[in-house]
């Protein structure tokens, strides 16, 4: 684990990130470009605690997107 990068195991290619497997929801499953062989690369995610806001009840949008109250001023 302890790798930013996706890296082929078998050869080493570094992905680029757009073709990385980003999804955690995924078997896992990715096939190397560079060499075709499959192995498996999970991305891990760190919880770093929750974003708690209040929701407008005016417009449904939470406080730090709404803007009811500047209009009204």
């Amino acid at each position: 684990m302890n790798s930013y990068k996706q890296i082929c195991p078998y050869c080493g290619c570094v992905e680029e990130e757009c073709y990385a497997n980003w999804d955690s929801d995924s078997d896992g499953t990715v096939t190397c470009s560079k060499c075709n062989k499959d192995y498996y690369s999970m991305p891990q995610y760190r919880f770093e605690g929750w974003q708690v806001e209040k929701i407008c009840e005016e417009c449904g949008e939470k406080e730090s997107e709404c803007y009811c109250e500047g209009e009204a001023e």
